[in-house]
């Protein structure tokens, strides 16, 4: 019930959130908590009221971290320096949950890392052993055509790469090849609603066996349960080819599945995937890997975090967070403001903008009717977390260069601005792919007559 469990993340539908769970939200005020590691660890190193009324309540509990190997590395330190000041000071018990063992333990080359971590389920060797559903191989390079064909090849296929650009343009030379109707594309370009329905309809298709092509970015690897027969990765972290792995014979109902590993001919590879790509390209080129056996291994993994996170010991606290905590004669000279501006788990520089989409399954449902909320009664919590379903995150470079033509500011009926911004140009959001900058300056027929 709503007394017992409280949801705080920004995926909540307002529609479906009572006052008494917004109240709570703001200190946690209910015995189990749902939010995310960003919420969690962001409010531990915040500064303000707002962040930080809610801390007491991690006293005397247990914290139960999904996907506990994401901890950017750039953070290690301050992260897993909190937890051990949680458990050891504070009576928490902390429960990592991971299929990519062992990323956080202490060890000889992790000194950092968590002690006394102990096995829930015993003898996970033969637990992995006997829960193997699916077989990785590397494809080594290949071009875009090479790709297209393959997934042309299969009927039901999900292919994950590293950028959006890239899933863009895989969608629409498919859709140029003539793919009918099951293929379909997922990124953060589409909106939060756009991506709900559409995954509704891709899993209405897998469960009744019908055809279903689906190119997405890594947003499916995490909290999506899907189940395809064949799944296509582009090189990236062993951890991400771990929960690529996961979207494959998922259910466990096919004796065997494939998970293909590939690289993109002629593509440079992102500065944020940089680390872990080189780390498993280390790996594939290596004399005595253990990829040669069987990528998912529990020695593979050791082995990748052993190039990913435990030998870049100087950026385990790249922005010095804990130097901001220093004893003088005794007395603490604790730099909180600046420990909360540096401190940002995602750190990723991209503005919010609102696209125009209507819901497929609820017409009420729309950016356009929550926009003219917004222009009549001007900006409000509640309203505003409406509308965060029908955003998507803009690099600050192209908003820019869109604003005043394409993007507009909402301005109130009274002439106040409102600090959000809207995609006025309807033509830069395609219904299949989502926010299509390329569009830029390109009206479409209803908003080119007046």
């Amino acid at each position: 019930g709503e007394e017992i469990v409280l949801e705080h993340h920004s995926n909540l539908d307002p529609d479906q959130v009572s006052v008494q769970a917004r109240l709570s939200a703001e200190n946690w005020d209910a015995p189990l908590v749902v939010t995310t590691n960003v919420q969690l660890f962001e409010s531990l190193f915040a500064n303000k009221p707002s962040a930080c009324r809610k801390l007491h309540r991690m006293a005397n509990s247990v914290i139960i971290l999904d996907e506990a190997q994401t901890l950017p590395i750039d953070y290690l330190i301050p992260c897993l320096t909190a937890l051990k000041e949680l458990v050891s000071n504070y009576n928490c018990t902390v429960v990592l949950c991971t299929a990519t063992q062992p990323a956080v333990r202490k060890s000889e080359d992790f000194p950092i890392g968590l002690e006394g971590v102990r096995e829930i389920i015993p003898q996970p060797e033969d637990l992995y052993r006997r829960l193997k559903r699916v077989e990785v191989q590397h494809d080594g390079p290949m071009s875009m055509e090479d790709l297209s064909a393959q997934l042309s090849s299969h009927e039901q296929c999900l292919c994950i790469v590293n950028t959006r650009p890239i899933a863009a343009q895989i969608y629409r030379q498919l859709e140029q090849q003539g793919t009918p109707e099951h293929l379909f594309h997922l990124s953060t370009n589409m909106c939060g609603q756009h991506r709900l329905e559409q995954l509704q309809v891709i899993r209405q298709r897998l469960r009744a066996g019908q055809p279903c092509v689906v190119i997405s970015t890594q947003l499916i690897e995490a909290g999506v349960d899907v189940d395809f027969p064949v799944v296509y990765r582009q090189l990236i972290g062993l951890d991400s080819i771990a929960q690529a792995a996961g979207r494959c014979n998922r259910e466990g109902k096919r004796a065997t599945a494939d998970v293909h590993v590939f690289e993109l001919e002629g593509l440079k590879t992102p500065p944020i995937f940089k680390d872990a790509v080189q780390s498993i390209s280390q790996m594939i080129h290596g004399p005595d890997s253990p990829l040669k056996n069987d990528w998912l291994s529990l020695e593979a993994m050791e082995t990748y975090f052993g190039l990913y996170y435990w030998s870049k010991s100087a950026r385990w606290d790249a922005k010095r967070i804990l130097d901001n905590f220093t004893m003088s004669s005794g007395k603490p000279f604790f730099k909180f403001k600046t420990t909360a501006q540096d401190f940002r788990l995602i750190d990723e520089a991209t503005e919010t903008v609102i696209v125009p989409y209507t819901s497929s399954l609820d017409r009420r449902q729309s950016s356009s009717r929550f926009l003219e909320e917004l222009r009549h009664h001007g900006p409000n919590r509640i309203l505003q977390r409406r509308l965060q379903r029908f955003s998507v995150g803009v690099h600050p470079q192209t908003r820019q260069a869109m604003l005043g033509g394409d993007i507009v500011e909402v301005i109130t009926k009274d002439g106040k601005p409102t600090g959000v911004y809207e995609l006025w140009n309807k033509n830069c959001y395609d219904p299949r792919i989502g926010f299509d900058p390329e569009r830029a300056g390109i009206l479409g027929v209803e908003q080119s007559i007046f």
